[in-house]
């Protein structure tokens, strides 16, 4: 049997950070739904979960070109690279569409 031993720890953490932030706002916007409006760092949630898609896509890269001989499963860092590319992909349009693309105002 084979474990992915520390490959993906760092991974699993920073993960485990970033939802931990998600939540927090999560949890506060609805204990005060009063607050929603001035709760300023929703984007920056989005941003950070770029970052860990970025930092995951870019981590199979850095291993296969610096450590070649590593021992983990090629098909694993094929699939790690799939979805981070589509998460980088879905997250990028979400933010675009939230926070970049000017809102048409409603004409009656």
């Amino acid at each position: 049997m084979y474990g992915t031993g520390g490959q993906y720890a760092m991974m699993g953490f920073f993960n485990s950070f970033v939802h931990t932030v998600m939540y927090s706002y999560y949890f506060i916007s609805a204990l005060y739904p009063e607050l929603k409006g001035s709760l300023w760092w929703k984007k920056y949630i989005t941003l950070l979960q770029l970052a860990q898609f970025i930092l995951l896509f870019f981590q199979p890269i850095h291993v296969l070109i610096f450590n070649p001989t590593c021992g983990f499963p090629m098909g694993l860092h094929l699939m790690q690279l799939a979805a981070a590319t589509s998460f980088i992909i879905m997250f990028s349009n979400f933010y675009y569409h939230a926070y970049i693309k000017p809102k048409k105002l409603k004409t009656q």
